[in-house]
């Protein structure tokens, strides 16, 4: 895309490179008022760097018999050349046209017009004007360089290159946009990829812990105690601890299948005399079979 922008400039550039005419810019012509040299030359220097463009096709520059041909012509104040005047006008370097610039001050306003005149056929190819406050010197040469473009058309130039740039920077936030969902598009494939395997993962772990489990019940058995005493007792079978009940409570152990024989059960506080005990037989228990116990 940004090649395609450069070569279209460069296109352009050099067609209108090809076809640049000249103007000759004039000495500004003060209509009414009192109004300095230094007005009409900032006009005139103004005037001419802002018409000199590749871009828009025009270059400008001063030519002293010029203007003598239109003082001896009372261009002035008729504000138009006969047909010998254009002929001498047009062999002056190949001038294509002229721009006339007038000034008019008064009231604290400085009037600007500016013409563009074929050279050839005495027509207004063009023309700008526009009235400032006449005490400010920024304000005359920005108004200048506004109104040469103007006249030549370099506004309009700069307004579709303006567009053009933003088009172009348009595209590349667009071509940023694309790459960027692209890449949280990708982003979010990894994600689900890497939820599924931790779904699969789990799902492993989860059989993996039935076939353990499944393995573990083929192997054990369970003893459900009942406590019918409020003080906690103490589970043994052969001395080997198997777990505590609360008094008043009950609950079930799961004991491996070959650990059958003498069931005990201590009350675990001491007394002054001799714990409680009692004993319980346990055997030819099958593996996955309930064995409920209670005490008295």
């Amino acid at each position: 895309m940004k090649k395609v922008f450069v070569l279209i400039l460069s296109a352009l550039s050099l067609t209108v490179f090809a076809q640049q005419k000249k103007v000759a810019v004039l000495e500004p012509i003060v209509e009414d008022g009192d109004i300095s040299v230094i007005y009409t030359s900032v006009l005139r220097s103004n005037l001419m760097s802002s018409i000199s463009n590749e871009m828009a096709g025009y270059q400008a520059f001063t030519r002293s018999d010029v203007d003598v041909i239109l003082r001896e012509q009372n261009f002035q104040q008729s504000g138009v050349v006969d047909d010998a005047t254009r002929k001498r006008l047009g062999s002056l370097g190949g001038v294509d046209y002229i721009c006339v610039s007038k000034m008019a001050e008064g009231h604290g306003y400085l009037n600007i017009d500016i013409l563009l005149v074929d050279v050839q056929s005495g027509k207004i190819e063009n023309s700008a004007n526009k009235l400032i406050s006449s005490n400010d010197i920024e304000v005359l040469k920005n108004s200048a360089i506004e109104l040469g473009k103007k006249i030549v058309g370099l506004d309009k130039i700069e307004r579709q290159q303006a567009e053009a740039e933003r088009q172009k920077a348009l595209a590349e936030q667009r071509e940023r946009d694309l790459e960027e969902q692209r890449k949280q598009e990708e982003l979010a494939k990894q994600q689900q990829l890497e939820d599924s395997f931790d779904e699969l993962g789990n799902s492993i772990v989860g059989i993996v812990n039935m076939a353990a489990q499944v393995k573990h019940d083929r192997n054990s058995y369970y003893i459900h105690f009942v406590n019918l005493r409020s003080s906690p007792r103490r589970l043994s079978i052969n001395g080997q601890v198997i777990g505590t009940v609360e008094g008043y409570s009950e609950k079930t152990f799961t004991v491996p299948i070959q650990m059958q024989g003498v069931l005990k059960s201590v009350q675990t506080r001491d007394y002054i005399f001799s714990p409680n005990v009692e004993t319980f037989t346990i055997s030819g228990v099958r593996a996955r079979q309930t064995i409920n116990v209670k005490n008295k």
